[in-house]
């Protein structure tokens, strides 16, 4: 897949993303729900070295890291849970470690693993639910996400239910 090939890559935890999101979704977008994703990475590097940007596990979500690379917006749907993702939506995250080459350069003081893929996406991440508290939190680490995939266009917004990103997406 060549950079941005995909329009845009989505990926949400919603249960009514199907019945909700279904007008907002075009032929040149690719979803993934991230409850189907049911291998955990464990660590093992094979993205790095044995089959590179492509992790080893072979359950149709082995290509999460090229869906990266080759997207020109990437949004993520999440529920807001402790500060964070939702667990599903965070196990896709740690999927994507072939996204990275297994080498660290420095970025303003940082040290970070770097990119496998040249061009750069925007980064769109909607959470909705979770307490107010939490969201001080949430930026923080998406924050960090995007200073560690080299994103350089971004948005982050806070909803209370998912119904309200349809809109969002429908603006768009």
């Amino acid at each position: 897949m060549g950079a941005g090939t995909i329009k845009r890559f989505i990926v949400y935890d919603s249960e009514n993303f199907d019945t909700e999101f279904k007008d907002v979704i075009s032929e040149d977008d690719f979803v993934i729900p991230a409850k189907d994703v049911k291998e955990y990475c464990v660590g093992c590097f094979g993205c790095w070295v044995k089959n590179p940007g492509k992790c080893i596990k072979e359950d149709g979500y082995e290509n999460i890291s090229s869906y990266m690379g080759s997207c020109q917006e990437m949004i993520i749907i999440s529920r807001l849970t402790f500060g964070g993702y939702s667990p599903c939506i965070k196990n896709v995250i740690d999927r994507s470690t072939g996204f990275h080459l297994p080498f660290f350069g420095l970025i303003k003081g940082e040290m970070f693993r770097k990119k496998r893929y040249d061009d750069s996406f925007k980064l769109s991440v909607y959470f909705y639910g979770g307490k107010v508290e939490y969201q001080e939190n949430a930026i923080r680490l998406v924050n960090a996400n995007i200073r560690n995939l080299g994103v350089l266009d971004y948005n982050i917004k806070f909803y209370n239910d998912s119904p309200e990103i349809r809109e969002e997406l429908l603006s768009k």
